[in-house]
C-alpha cells in the first residue's frame, strides 16, 4: 500500500501517568499492550526476572485517519509557541519526569494551542543503550 489510510495513524489523548525510572542496578522487563479493536496503547513495566505486579506508565489511543483527512493531508502551521530543548527539560524535570543524557533526544517542540504539538527531534547518533531514531515525531492532542 502506498501511503494509503491503512498505513498512517495518528496518537492521540497520550496520558503519562508515572516516568519509568531506569536504574544504573537494575534492569526493568516493558510491556507493550495493544487493543486492535479500540485502539488503546499501554505501556507497562516490572523489575525484571520478579513476580512483581505490572506497573502502568503511558496510555494513548492509535487513530486511523477518516476519508476527510485523507482530502488535506496534515502540513504543520506557521507560528506556535516554540520551546527549546533546554525549556522542554526544564519543564520536564520541573514536573518530575528527569531525562538522562542518553534519553535527551529533543531538539524543539512547537505547542499550536491546545490542539497538537510538533517534536523535532536531534539528528541520530550512535549511543549504547536505548535508542530512538526517528527524524521528527508529530503528536497529535485532542481536545477535551
Amino acid at each position: 500500500m502506498n501511503g494509503s489510510a491503512a498505513e498512517r495513524a495518528f496518537v492521540t489523548d497520550l496520558e503519562i501517568v508515572q516516568p519509568m525510572v531506569f536504574a544504573e542496578d537494575a534492569t526493568r522487563e516493558v510491556l507493550t499492550r495493544v487493543s486492535p479493536v479500540s485502539g488503546v496503547v499501554e505501556i507497562f513495566s516490572r523489575p525484571r526476572l520478579m513476580r512483581a505486579g505490572w506497573q502502568l506508565h503511558a496510555t494513548a489511543k492509535i487513530v486511523r485517519p477518516s476519508s476527510e483527512d485523507e482530502i488535506a493531508p496534515f502540513s504543520v502551521p506557521e507560528g506556535g509557541e516554540r520551546f527549546t530543548a533546554a525549556r522542554t527539560y526544564k519543564l520536564a524535570t520541573d514536573s518530575g519526569l528527569h531525562f538522562g543524557p542518553a534519553f535527551r533526544q529533543v531538539d524543539s517542540v512547537n505547542k499550536f494551542g491546545d490542539e497538537f504539538i510538533t517534536v523535532e527531534l536531534l539528528p541520530s547518533q550512535a549511543t549504547v543503550g536505548f535508542q530512538y531514531r526517528p527524524r521528527t515525531a508529530r503528536f497529535l492532542l485532542s481536545r477535551t
